[in-house]
């Protein structure tokens, strides 16, 4: 027994001996471990200072206890010292517990084993940054805690987004706002180097706006960063150009306009106006030319004709749009069209009584406006004369032009000149001249306003007048009739005149008043015709007697109104019989009236006859009814008033 308790006792000597020793060992280990990893650097050319412990130290102990259980045997694992490092280190995987060995009873002195596990260097190569390039594959690296799998680090960086729409940069944007649409990785993020808008490619579509773009030439580069934060290194490059300035005109003018005939508005004489127009503005893509808001006209020149009917006024304009489809417009223009404003009214081509040197030429305002002559000019056909015209004619007047002096006629002239030209002489042809009434335009084109009947449309003579001892004036019948119509001129009735020559003799004509044909024509037919006869024709009425029911129908205009007669007479005016009288109370009205007999007062083949229509004012002071009929007779008097229409015809049939 003593035996066993001193056996019991140097035992446990033993074990409080070993526990001391392992508690100094450790701490020594603990104390001078950064020191044996400087060593082991120096040894091995490693770094194990980021590393965690490379090796574990397992402390096997044996002991026998037959009598007790075995006691713990504990396992002190120091802890490496901390070194900070900017590069990140692989968290090492943890070794496992420690393994405890109970020593069996029969087990002898206890033996202390130290196992060192040989060291495996790490890896420490860093993943790809986040900016690298579109290759490669992710990294993975085991997961922390509770033993779970491993995670993915996705460090690929996707491609570069696509821009779909616009489509074409190749021409300037008239906006500073554009919506850029495209492509991209799923759920990747596409911003810009212009601004810090962005968004997302949902589905791999994405749509961007960007505002403010700068006028002029801009560069912007397209991202796309992923969910992992990678962005690709080369974005998508666009350039576009920002153009939001409207073109501007430098001129826009109408040639007609610019050489208007009226003093206040544009008034053209032709129903063909010459617009033209500059700019300076560069990159200009077209022109539009729009007429009362309607477009008439693209084109790329500077210049066009419009066509504007007669009587019409028109608002024309001229747009601009440059390659960038900024517009913008011409002030616009008004334009007023009469193809006849003005006319060539009376020629006394002849001269008169005192000098047949005394010519003069007489025109007429038809407009309700001013007429301005400054461009205007009468030029014969023959060049001779040539008459440049100033001043202007009041609305409804008339315009006198006496040859050298102001003495051919008692009425004031507007305008004296010699009539000359570009050839030889300073006068008027006693045998036929074609006079045109010009309007020059600024020396680029001219518009024929008017004109007198060529010379082989009046058998080559004048288509009116006489050159006799008193002479006849040739006169217009109807201002709104063309002026180159032979039948639109008679010459002056004898009757109907104005003014008086250098030698105080009576005018056969009416300078500066109305025209003596001025009066319109009447209408009058008689059975078997059933229509109006025309000036000058022939026709073979049936006599106007119950007995054989002739009727004759008179027509009047109404602008002739009240009491007026109806008369036929047989032969030519101021050379004539009174053949039938018809009173009434409304001359403006259609008259049907029997006893106009012919065959039984002479009437034969070529037999000449005319109508008279004319309006008597009722009064003790008006002898109306004497004064026409003496006119129409024998000339022996003046109509009274222009309150007359007249229908020449002859009787029989055409030769």
């Amino acid at each position: 027994m003593e035996d066993n308790f001193e056996k019991k006792h140097s035992n446990l000597g033993f074990f409080a001996f070993l526990s001391v020793v392992l508690f100094i060992l450790a701490f020594l280990l603990l104390f001078f471990w950064p020191e044996v990893l400087k060593g082991l650097d120096k040894l091995g050319g490693i770094n194990y200072r980021n590393n965690s412990i490379a090796s574990a130290v397992r402390v096997v102990q044996e002991n026998s206890e037959p009598e007790s259980a075995p006691e713990p045997v504990v396992e002190v694992v120091p802890e490496p010292t901390p070194v900070p490092d900017p590069v990140p280190v692989p968290e090492p995987t943890p070794e496992p517990n420690p393994v405890f060995i109970s020593a069996p009873e029969s087990t002898p002195e206890p033996v202390l084993e130290t196992v060192i596990e040989p060291f495996v260097e790490p890896d420490f190569s860093p993943p790809e940054s986040s900016l690298g390039g579109g290759s490669g594959s992710g990294e993975i690296i085991s997961g922390g805690g509770g033993g779970g799998g491993a995670a993915v680090v996705d460090a690929t960086a996707p491609d570069k987004p696509v821009v779909i729409s616009p489509d074409d940069f190749s021409s300037p944007f008239a906006t500073s706002t554009i919506t850029f649409e495209g492509t991209a990785e799923a759920d990747s993020t596409v911003s810009t180097d212009f601004s810090s808008d962005t968004a997302v490619a949902t589905n791999g579509t994405w749509s961007l706006t960007l505002s403010g773009i700068s006028e002029g030439s801009n560069t912007i580069i397209f991202y796309a960063t992923d969910e992992a934060g990678n962005v690709a290194i080369n974005g998508t490059i666009i350039e576009l150009e920002i153009d939001t300035t409207a073109p501007t005109f430098d001129t826009f003018s109408i040639l007609q306009c610019d050489n208007s005939l009226s003093t206040t508005t544009c008034l053209s004489g032709s129903e063909t106006i010459d617009i033209s127009w500059t700019s300076s503005s560069t990159g200009i893509a077209s022109y539009k030319v729009w007429k009362d808001g309607v477009l008439q006209e693209t084109l790329t020149g500077t210049s066009t004709t419009l066509s504007v009917s007669n009587g019409a006024s028109v608002s024309v304009e001229v747009s601009v749009a440059d390659t960038s489809n900024n517009t913008s417009t011409s002030t616009a223009q008004s334009v007023d069209v009469s193809t006849m404003p003005v006319v060539i009214n009376e020629i006394a081509w002849a001269g008169t009584q005192s000098s047949t040197a005394d010519e003069w030429i007489e025109l007429y305002n038809r407009s309700s406006g001013t007429i301005d002559l400054s461009s205007v000019k009468i030029v014969a056909s023959d060049g001779v004369p040539l008459i440049n015209l100033t001043g202007t004619i009041a609305a409804s007047s008339y315009y006198l032009i006496e040859r050298t002096d102001d003495d051919a006629t008692s009425v004031t002239a507007d305008l004296t000149a010699a009539f000359s030209g570009d050839g030889a002489g300073s006068e008027l042809s006693n045998t036929q001249e074609t006079l045109s009434l010009i309007h020059a335009l600024g020396g680029q084109a001219s518009t024929t306003l008017d004109s007198t009947p060529t010379t082989s449309s009046c058998s080559g003579s004048w288509c009116a007048g006489s050159n006799v001892a008193n002479p006849f004036s040739m006169e217009r019948i109807d201002t709104g009739t063309l002026g180159s119509i032979s039948t639109n001129w008679r010459s002056n009735n004898g009757f109907n005149r104005n003014g008086t020559d250098s030698g105080g003799n009576d005018i056969n004509g009416t300078p500066k008043a109305a025209n003596s044909n001025a009066v319109k024509v009447a209408g009058y037919y008689c059975m078997p015709e059933t229509s109006t006869y025309l000036s000058g024709g022939y026709y073979s009425p049936t006599d106007g007697t119950p007995e054989n029911d002739g009727y004759c129908t008179y027509l009047a205009t109404a602008s002739m109104s009240g009491k007026g007669h109806r008369v036929v007479f047989k032969g030519i005016i101021a050379s004539s019989t009174e053949l039938a009288s018809h009173f009434t109370n409304h001359i403006d009205v259609e008259k049907t009236e029997q006893g106009d007999n012919y065959t039984g007062n002479g009437a034969v083949q070529g037999s000449d006859f005319f109508v008279a229509i004319f309006k008597i004012r009722i009064g003790p002071a008006f002898d109306d009814y004497t004064l026409f009929t003496n006119f129409f007779k024998d000339g022996s008097s003046a109509p009274p008033t222009f309150d007359y229409e007249i229908l020449e015809w002859k009787y029989g049939v055409a030769p």
